[in-house]
């Protein structure tokens, strides 16, 4: 909308709508990283951390929400549609399996857990074991993102954007 005061002045007013919504599961520097990129890509970034006093999550100026939560309650701060989308990579496996225990059989967009092969490989196991079915399972990126060898954190929220942009824009 541009509003005309008078003939040296303008104002323009964007009213800005986030169609999607990125919820990351963790605080450290991948999410700090994570953050910045999703936020430059038009996308409403929500950061989720157990941890009050971590560096990276308090400077964090990349989201638009910042909540220190229990994990057990993880499912109660991302509503389950089309436009979530949903990355867990908290700083510890037992972390990771209980915030993504909570959100296993809900619907989003995108669904994953940042790790190595064989820390994945084991959680996931544990889950069969747990009871949880292995259609809910199927569905979980892990691990999150493309397999372009990231080393760093800018590295790894690249190859998390190109997976999640090739979901978005199936």
């Amino acid at each position: 909308n541009y509003k005309y005061e008078n003939k040296n002045k303008w104002l323009l007013q964007e009213n800005l709508i986030y169609k999607e919504h990125l919820y990351i599961i963790g605080g450290g520097h991948v999410s700090l990283a994570t953050s910045q990129l999703f936020n430059q890509l038009g996308f409403q970034v929500t950061v989720l951390d157990n941890r009050s006093n971590l560096n990276t999550f308090v400077h964090n100026a990349y989201a638009h929400f910042k909540y220190v939560i229990d994990y057990n309650k993880t499912a109660d701060y991302i509503p389950e549609n089309e436009q979530s989308y949903v990355v867990v990579m908290t700083n510890k496996y037992t972390e990771d399996k209980l915030a993504l225990s909570q959100l296993i059989g809900k619907k989003y967009n995108y669904l994953g857990v940042l790790g190595s092969k064989s820390k994945l490989h084991l959680m996931f196991y544990v889950f069969e074991k747990e009871g949880y079915s292995k259609n809910d399972l199927k569905h979980i990126y892990r691990p999150l993102g493309l397999p372009i060898h990231s080393k760093t954190p800018f590295e790894i929220a690249i190859s998390i954007a190109a997976q999640i942009i090739k979901v978005k824009n199936k």
